[in-house]
């Protein structure tokens, strides 16, 4: 009869055969989840969650692309058009955006370099209703 290889372990294991007697599966998965950053405990801070306005803001990319004023009047009609698309409560979603990441609800008075964040809250928002109906 010919030699079989055998390989133990590794991935393409198999073992097949036949147990007796009482045998256990036993599985333990753990995990851990570590903060970011431990915050130091402030006098005079509850320990409900922050407000609004006390959540940190996303940090921008600094400007690596600079817009001719007609292509930053196209980037911005683009936007206003995605806007238009917006439901109502997308919209009021929308304002709160605008107001926590550039004090405004102007699309015009962004820069330039921070478009593509507007523009890419738009989609994403328009996706996600796509995707619930």
């Amino acid at each position: 009869m010919p030699q079989q290889q055998h390989q133990s372990s590794g991935p393409g294991t198999v073992h097949v055969g036949n147990v007796g007697g009482n045998v256990h599966n036993i599985t333990q998965v753990h995990h851990h989840f570590y903060p970011a950053q431990p915050l130091a405990p402030e006098v005079g801070r509850s320990r409900v969650a922050p407000l609004a306005a006390e959540m940190p803001r996303a940090e921008s990319a600094p400007p690596t692309v600079t817009l001719s004023p007609e292509q930053h009047k196209l980037a911005v009609s683009q936007i206003l058009k995605a806007r238009g698309q917006l439901r109502d409560r997308e919209l009021a979603g929308f304002k709160r955006y605008m107001e926590r990441e550039f004090q405004t609800q102007l699309v015009k008075a962004v820069p330039h370099a921070e478009l593509h964040r507007v523009q890419s809250y738009l989609d994403k928002t328009i996706r996600n209703r796509e995707r619930a109906q």
